[in-house]
C-alpha cells in the first residue's frame, strides 16, 4: 500500500515499515506491518468524534491504534469498532447507532478540509504553536529540537511566541524530508 500510493519502490516501504516498528520496540510496542489490514479509518474516527463528547478519545484513541498496529485489526469493520469502544467504557447501543448512521460524519471531514489545507500528507503529524511541523514517525531528538526553538524563541519574545506562518525547514537528522522545523 505505501509502495503504490507514494510511488515509492516495495523496498523502500519495508524498509520505511522495518524503521517505523524498530522506532514502535523501543518504547515497548509491538507493530505488525506484515499481517496489517489496510483499512478505510472514516468510521473509527467518526467514532473517535463521539468518543470525545463521552470524554474517552484519548483511551479511545490508544486502543484502536493498539488494536490496528499490534492486532493487526480491521479498522473499517463496525464489530471490531464496537468491540474496541467496549474495551474504553462506551456505551454499545450509542456507538452502533453513530456507526450505522451518518452521525459526525460532518465533523471527520471538516478536520480533514483543515488537515488538506496545513498540507498534512501522511501521519501522525504534529503541529506546534500554529508554525513548526513534524510529520511521520521521528525520533525523540526532532520533537526535543522543535520543543527547544520554541522554547528559546518564546523567551526571547517575553514568553508571547509567534503566531505566524508554517516553519518547514528540515530538521537535522531527519532522512527522509518528512520532518521539518
Amino acid at each position: 500500500m505505501l509502495s503504490s500510493k507514494y510511488g515509492m519502490s516495495l523496498e523502500k516501504a519495508k524498509t520505511m515499515t522495518v524503521g517505523v516498528a524498530k522506532q514502535a520496540k523501543n518504547v515497548s510496542l509491538d507493530f505488525n506491518f506484515e499481517t496489517m489490514v489496510v483499512s478505510n479509518t472514516f468510521d473509527a474516527h467518526r467514532l473517535a468524534q463521539f468518543a470525545k463528547t463521552q470524554n474517552k478519545l484519548d483511551e479511545f484513541v490508544e486502543q484502536t491504534l493498539f488494536e490496528y498496529f499490534t492486532n493487526t485489526k480491521d479498522l473499517s469493520d463496525t464489530e471490531v469498532l464496537v468491540q474496541i469502544a467496549l474495551k474504553v467504557g462506551l456505551d454499545e447501543k450509542q456507538s452502533r447507532e453513530v456507526l450505522t448512521g451518518g452521525k459526525y460524519s460532518d465533523e471527520v471531514k471538516k478536520d480533514v478540509k483543515e488537515a488538506t489545507g496545513l498540507g498534512v500528507s501522511g501521519v501522525p503529524y504534529f503541529l506546534f504553536n500554529q508554525q513548526y511541523e513534524v510529520s511521520g514517525a521521528q525520533p525523540p531528538e526532532v520533537f526535543a529540537r522543535v520543543l527547544d526553538k520554541i522554547w528559546t524563541e518564546q523567551s526571547k519574545n517575553g514568553g508571547s511566541g509567534s503566531h505566524g506562518a508554517k516553519k518547514t525547514e528540515q530538521a537535522e537528522g531527519c532522512t527522509d524530508g518528512s520532518c521539518k522545523i
